[in-house]
């Protein structure tokens, strides 16, 4: 008579036989993964400008034409007050591609040192029809209009702000427009 294996053997045979094959579907070595090319679709492109250049990033054309700082947006009975301050940035955008596109909020970030600010779309319903927040912009037109940060006074007065724009809301371009004259 042949002599079986205890069960306890051909279950820890079992159970490692899995978590090879799965490390080896889902896991690969690290050497693998840091040398493996990243596709063109999913890398972030970087360029640069200062204030009152254009900058390309992908087909869509930007330009910060001035900037100035306000406590509180709207008319004298309707309005809306910063918690700090309202940074507006007064900008150009103008579409190269073959379609329309919706301006969102996502498009902007300001950004100082290590801080990231999301602009207020809050406070853009204040700005009327100067905002450019969730309008459209056809193809080879360009937009013209507002968008606001609510910020603390010293960061608004900073020379080392940095506009940071892409190329929609999933943005695989960047750029990014210092906010001072070059």
């Amino acid at each position: 008579m042949e002599k079986k294996k205890p069960i306890y053997k051909r279950k820890w045979f079992i159970v490692l036989a899995v978590i090879i094959v799965l490390s080896v579907m889902f896991g690969g070595s690290s050497k693998e993964k840091k040398s493996a090319p990243k596709s063109e679709g999913t890398t972030s492109v970087e360029k640069t400008c200062h204030m009152g250049e254009l900058l390309k990033v992908g087909k869509m054309e930007y330009k910060v034409v001035d900037m100035s700082v306000k406590k509180q947006l709207g008319s004298e009975y309707i309005n809306q007050k910063a918690q700090g301050v309202y940074l507006l940035l007064s900008v150009e955008v103008t579409n190269r591609s073959d379609q329309s596109v919706t301006v969102s909020d996502d498009f902007f970030k300001l950004k100082n040192g290590k801080k990231t600010y999301d602009s207020s779309s809050d406070a853009a319903l204040y700005l009327g029809d100067k905002s450019i927040i969730f309008k459209k912009v056809n193809p080879d037109t360009t937009l013209k209009g507002m968008i606001c940060f609510d910020v603390n006074e010293n960061i608004a007065k900073s020379n080392t702000n940095i506009l940071e724009v892409q190329t929609g809301i999933w943005g695989t371009e960047k750029g990014s427009i210092a906010l001072k004259k070059a």
